[in-house]
């Protein structure tokens, strides 16, 4: 969990317009 690898990927967040996605990520289990 000590590990900074996921930390550098946070700025390509930014990057990827796919993060107003993220909120329909919760409507994904309702499929389920």
């Amino acid at each position: 969990m000590v590990i900074g690898h996921p930390l550098p990927r946070l700025p390509r967040l930014p990057q990827l317009p796919r993060l107003p996605q993220l909120p329909r990520l919760p409507q994904l289990p309702q499929h389920l």
